[in-house]
């Protein structure tokens, strides 16, 4: 399945999940760049900001997910169905609702990557003294 049909099966939720993942991947770059000049003692501090955006990121997947069983379970509860009908739309109306968690999970990885490597990379630019 494509990440443009999981946004369309997840909604707001997916929405939310990349626009955190784009911030941050923006402040994980900021906090690469911020390597190549004099202040780059503080990177260290810069790199949390990514790693942030990537956790909210995946909150909000998981609570998309939450979100949609419980529409799936209300919606069940409503209606009177057999239940080997009721099984098959609730594994349906489940698996729709996973898709936040891999939407949110696509969206959070490069911030992850690159919001670690930033931390290690700062953090050892503190350890090592300034050399002038």
């Amino acid at each position: 399945m494509s990440l443009l049909q999981a946004v369309r099966e997840c909604g707001w939720s997916a929405h939310l999940s990349l626009l955190l993942g784009s911030f941050g991947a923006l402040t994980s770059l900021a906090a690469l760049t911020l390597l190549a000049t004099p202040q780059r003692r503080w990177v260290w501090l810069v790199s949390l900001a990514p790693l942030l955006f990537a956790l909210l990121s995946l909150g909000s997947g998981e609570f998309g997910v939450r979100q949609g069983r419980n529409a799936v379970d209300q919606a069940l509860s409503i209606t009177a169905l057999d239940a080997e009908q009721q099984q098959r739309l609730q594994t349906q109306g489940y698996s729709e609702a996973a898709q936040c968690r891999t939407v949110a999970t696509r969206a959070s990885a490069l911030p992850l990557l690159l919001g670690f490597l930033a931390l290690g990379l700062g953090l050892l630019v503190l350890k090592r003294p300034e050399q002038r």
